[in-house]
Parts: C-alpha cells; structure tokens; sequence
C-alpha cells in the first residue's frame, strides 16, 4: 500500500496597493493566505504600529509571549486589535487561514477608535467585544468575496465609514510630533519634538500619553525596535554590534537587553530561526 500523500503548504501574501479612500490616515492593509497541513504556532514582536486583524477562516489563538501559560493569558479571536502597549505574543491557527492585516499610526487608531486612549495603548483586544456583529459578518462577507482585490476594498470601506466623521482626532501638534520620531526612527531628542507644540515637558508627555497609550520615551524605544527588527529581518547575518550602533543604542548589550524586551528572544536567535518552507518565526523562540 503506497504511504498517503503529505500535503504541500501553500501561502499567499499580498499587499495592497495604496488606498484613496485611506490615503490621509496612512493605513496599509496585506492579505495572507495559507493551508499548510499542520497547525502553525509563531511568534509575533512588538509593533511602533497598532494593528487589526481580519481573519475570516480561522480562529487564531493568541498568548503574550513572556506568559503563554499563565491561566487566563491565552485568548481565542477571530479578529482583533494589538495596541501600542502589545508585546511580543505567540499566535497559533489551525492548517488554514485567511486574512486581512491593517497597520496604522496611533494618531490614526485614535480617531478609528473615536477617540478611545485606552484602546490605542492597549494590549490585545477582541473587535468583536469592540465592535460587536458587525465584525462578524464583515469576516462572513470577506470569506465570500471572490478576489483579494475586492476584499481590499471592503475592508477599506469599513474602515473609512468610521473614519470619515470621528468624533475626536489627534492635535496636529501631537500628530507631527508622532511622524518625525517615525521619520527619526527614535533616535532624536524627545526635548525637541515637544518644543515643536510649543507645550511644557509636563503637558506634551501627558498628552502624548493620553492619545497614544504610551509615554514619548516609551514610544521612541519601539521605534527604535522596530528599526532594528526591520534591519535583522532584511539582513540576518549583519553583526549585532553594527546594528546596535546603526539604531542608536549604546551597544551591543543595551540592543539584546531592549530585542529581549520586545521580542521574547535575543536578536541572536531571532536572526537564526525560521519555519522552513512558510514564512515567520517559531513559538519556539520564546526565551532563547
């Protein structure tokens, strides 16, 4: 008797094309597609960004990766929201799943969440708790839309619908502030952006605080992460020194200690592993 066929994994990853409807709130949108034959368990780092989630085949169970035991950690959702305060987690689906990622400034999430402080700086939140049915038969919609293109624009329209008229948006002090430490990469003065909105050190770091979920230091630090993640993934056998001093931190340890913090992992490890024949890291990495 012939042994049975092993399924060969397939994946998809598109990304969109630039949005008109979105274009002012610098939204990027990427679908993904894969049926692997095996369940998958990954590692996800902490983000500069908040990210939603749009999974319509699947439910992804998430955990935060310093915890992934701990009772109550681990959460079931269909979609979701990882806010600024998100750490590294460890997400796993079953063979197959589909979905829509959507990655955007916490000045844009502020407005996307009208106005909620809270949710922009929280960890993991569940759309459905937020939004209710209507995430629901949006993941029931796009499962039966033909084409990636025409889910692109779906979730576009959901998106801009509540971006059209939110009720509350970012100062654009605060919002300039935001994109040149993007532009910085978190590596310029904190002094300088606040002299900028022409505020106190006091008052610019509580507002800051209160629309993005995080204090100005603590947003420069993941910026500067998610530099060096971008630089680690582009070019994994670059020397941890060279991009420690690349992305500002004093040296190689101050880079391992903050990749850890970020990342669950030393940037050592991280750089090494992989999943072989699908794109991400392994669960595994956690704490090597």
């Amino acid at each position: 008797m012939a042994p049975p066929s092993v399924p060969v994994p397939t994946w998809q990853y598109l990304s969109a094309p630039r949005s008109a409807l979105l274009s002012h709130w610098d939204c990027r949108l990427a679908g993904f597609h894969e049926n692997l034959g095996r369940p998958v368990q990954r590692l996800e780092v902490a983000s500069a960004r908040v990210r939603l989630l749009f999974g319509f085949e699947a439910r992804y169970r998430l955990a935060p990766a310093g915890a992934p035991g701990a009772p109550g950690a681990a959460r079931s959702c269909q979609a979701f929201l990882i806010g600024m305060a998100g750490s590294a987690m460890t997400t796993e689906h079953p063979a197959m799943q589909s979905c829509i990622e959507v990655d955007l400034p916490p000045w844009a999430a502020f407005s996307l969440l009208q106005g909620d402080g809270a949710a922009v700086g929280a960890g993991l939140l569940d759309l459905s708790e937020l939004w209710g049915a209507q995430v629901g038969s949006l993941a029931d919609e796009l499962n039966s839309l033909p084409c990636w293109e025409v889910r692109f624009a779906r979730v576009e329209r959901f998106l801009a619908g509540r971006l059209q008229a939110p009720r509350r948006q970012v100062d654009a002090r605060l919002q300039q502030a935001w994109a040149q430490m993007a532009l910085q990469h978190g590596q310029g003065p904190i002094a300088a952006l606040r002299e900028h909105t022409g505020w106190s050190a006091r008052h610019f770091a509580q507002r800051f605080a209160a629309h993005f979920g995080l204090t100005p230091k603590a947003a420069a630090m993941r910026q500067r992460f998610a530099r060096a993640h971008a630089l680690l993934l582009a070019t994994p056998t670059a020397g941890l020194a060279d991009l420690a001093d690349r992305c500002g931190y004093s040296d190689q340890s101050h880079f391992t200690r903050e990749f850890r913090h970020f990342a669950a992992c030393s940037p050592a490890a991280y750089a090494r592993a992989d999943l072989g024949d699908v794109p991400g890291k392994p669960a595994s990495l956690v704490g090597h």
